[in-house]
């Protein structure tokens, strides 16, 4: 987390597995310090795009130290500061991915009636996503569709998953990966949206249910209120690109408005 005085003022415990510094080395720190001239710049440019909204922006592949590995960021403002997720860059890059969900949206639009639509929506989703299984639920937990990988030993049918209002994702169910943010005093930051504040224990629950060790689960809005949700299952650990991830909420938001003129038309 970066502070109004580009301070670095809180990290995830975890950091050293990624840019070989302690939270101790960064905590405090301006972020020119310790990040490479161009990934500051990147980063700046971004801010100044989100502004004191609560959106977000994202940058992918994007080495945030000299010589280091490329990562994508989820840049959201929390509380005046700015909270960014950082992700081994998992996407080819260069993956455009509104060409993406434009072709996924256009075999989806002929089709008539919900049932038909999210079939092959579920289809179109595994194909994007590349997890082994995924299903599109209504929030009353009726599993509306699934589609699975061929001979995968995954079943859509235990638990539904949570219903939730953001992009939830667990990446190893037997793992214990970082979901803390702390500062210098050691106090529990607010995540706001991030995904680092993803992991539910319904939705590992669900993803154990169903035999998998990884899943997500992307909500489906019609307006402020909730439809349903897509869920993802995989047979071992994985965790989605932040690039293919946008594009499945983007591609969830088209679903949910698709849904809607269908229900009305009916």
């Amino acid at each position: 987390m970066i502070a109004p005085d580009w301070r670095i003022a809180a990290v995830s415990n975890n950091v050293a597995d990624f840019l070989a510094l302690a939270p101790a080395e960064m905590l405090g720190r301006q972020v020119a310090a310790v990040f490479h001239p161009d990934a500051l710049h990147a980063l700046r440019n971004r801010m100044a795009l989100i502004g004191s909204s609560d959106g977000a922006e994202r940058l992918f592949h994007l080495p945030l130290v000299e010589g280091g590995t490329a990562f994508d960021l989820l840049v959201q403002v929390v509380d005046g500061s700015a909270l960014i997720d950082v992700l081994p860059a998992a996407d080819p890059e260069g993956l455009d991915v509104a060409a993406l969900v434009e072709r996924t949206a256009r075999r989806c639009a002929p089709l008539v009636g919900v049932q038909s639509l999210a079939e092959e929506a579920a289809r179109c989703v595994r194909a994007m996503m590349g997890f082994d299984q995924i299903a599109i639920w209504r929030c009353d937990g009726e599993l509306i569709a699934s589609c699975k990988r061929a001979r995968a030993a995954i079943s859509p049918n235990g638990a539904p998953p949570p219903v939730c209002d953001r992009t939830q994702a667990v990446g190893d169910v037997e793992a214990v990966r970082c979901a803390m943010l702390f500062d210098d005093s050691r106090r529990t930051v607010n995540l706001g949206r991030s995904l680092l504040a993803s992991q539910s224990g319904e939705l590992e629950r669900h993803v154990k249910s169903a035999g998998a060790r990884a899943g997500l689960v992307v909500p489906l809005m019609v307006g402020d209120r909730q439809w349903g949700m897509i869920s993802a299952c995989h047979g071992y650990p994985r965790m989605a690109g932040l690039a293919r991830l946008s594009g499945l909420e983007l591609f969830a938001r088209v679903l949910a408005l698709e849904i809607a003129a269908r229900e009305r038309a009916s």
